[in-house]
């Protein structure tokens, strides 16, 4: 058994507490970074070459 007293037990388990909710809302927030990172990507690439072609039609009809 532990020696220690049952008021320091009890902070303890309240800052573990503490402590996994705020990992868990760091893993959530970067969760949802990823994903916004990757949908960026996804949208990035084929707007940037619908742009190059776009601007390709432009030079060649000039």
């Amino acid at each position: 058994m532990s020696k220690m007293p049952v008021q320091k037990q009890h902070s303890d388990k309240l800052l573990d507490l503490k402590l996994q909710r705020k990992r868990a809302s760091i893993r959530k927030i970067n969760a949802e970074t990823r994903k916004i990172k990757a949908e960026a990507k996804w949208l990035k690439k084929p707007a940037t070459v619908a742009i190059q072609a776009h601007e390709g039609e432009i030079g060649d009809g000039g």
